[in-house]
């Protein structure tokens, strides 16, 4: 318990990560990893102190250290290695982790950096969409503003040279006119 603020402290509240954690989710990855260098380091330095002290080819080998009883000796050989390779193992596993995770961070950052300007792009055709779309209907609108009055001053000029026509009084008042 703090003696300042009366609060709990809890064990994991102020225990740091270690600089180099295996995360929950890749921990079964990291050790088949593990395991398959592990033994393949040993595997490794098996063949080589086979080959060391045998001619031919490795079956052949294999055969011959079996027959004389050798093979033991060989294993023994090839495990005294194991805690200089079972550091490599720990190592290279972590170092692969540990390149396979920055790869994932950079994927993800690069992945957001893309998603971020296909954002703005969207924005950027959208508000330009509507720009023109603005733009057009303007157009549009003026033109048919345009024809719709020359449609209004056509029927009343028509109008007007009927009324010439039969000598008639003609006073209505042009289009527009009676709009002020």
């Amino acid at each position: 318990m703090d003696r300042d603020t009366g609060n709990v402290i809890r064990p994991t509240e102020n225990r740091r990560e270690p600089a180099l954690t295996v995360r929950r989710e890749a921990r079964p990855f990291y050790a088949a990893l593990f395991v398959l260098q592990t033994f393949g380091l040993i595997g490794r330095r098996f063949y080589i102190a086979l080959m060391e002290q045998s001619e031919g080819a490795f079956w052949q080998a294999l055969s011959a250290a079996v027959s004389d009883g050798k093979v033991l000796d060989i294993a023994a050989v090839s495990l005294r290695e194991l805690e200089r390779d079972g550091a490599k193992a720990v190592i290279s596993t972590i170092i692969l982790m540990e390149a396979w995770d920055a790869m994932m961070a950079t994927r993800d950052a690069v992945n957001d950096w893309l998603e971020k300007r296909r954002e703005k792009a969207r924005a950027e055709g959208m508000a330009e969409g509507i720009a023109e779309g603005i733009a057009e209907g303007i157009v549009e609108g003026r033109a048919e503003g345009r024809t719709a009055e020359r449609a209004k001053w056509q029927a009343w000029y028509s109008k007007w040279e009927d009324a010439r026509a039969r000598n008639e009084p003609f006073d209505e008042p042009p289009p527009g006119a009676d709009d002020e």
